[in-house]
């Protein structure tokens, strides 16, 4: 499953199933047919000997976040939902006091489930 941005800001599909967006309000020419359950995600990843700030450590956060992203749509796709609204993510570093190295990184994400339908 792929990512792919889409014309309006703050909005991503996944392979265009799942919308995923970091805006509360529906898309243009869409209206919220039904609001369903809060969807949430969350993965660990251990960082040992390895800064964040390196190449190395971006491309693993990079792709935590799309880990927990398609996560969150497939509890949508199973709620019956086709988006997810006002998602928001955040990342928690533990870092060893010394060396300043993180010893691990928490990425989560949530968002309200949704039904859309096209208007017309």
């Amino acid at each position: 499953m792929g990512v792919q941005q889409s014309t309006q800001q703050g909005l991503l599909k996944s392979s265009g199933l799942v919308l995923v967006s970091t805006r509360s309000a529906p898309p243009p020419r869409t209206e919220v047919e039904s609001e369903r359950c809060i969807v949430w995600s969350s993965v660990t990843v251990d960082w040992p000997h390895t800064r964040l700030e390196n190449d190395d450590g971006q491309f693993q956060l990079a792709s935590r976040l799309e880990q927990v992203k398609q996560s969150l749509c497939e509890q949508a796709k199973a709620s019956g939902c086709n988006a997810v609204l006002g998602m928001n993510f955040t990342v928690a570093r533990d870092r060893c006091q010394k060396s300043l190295d993180v010893r691990s990184a928490t990425v989560a994400m949530m968002g309200q489930c949704v039904v859309l339908r096209d208007v017309d």
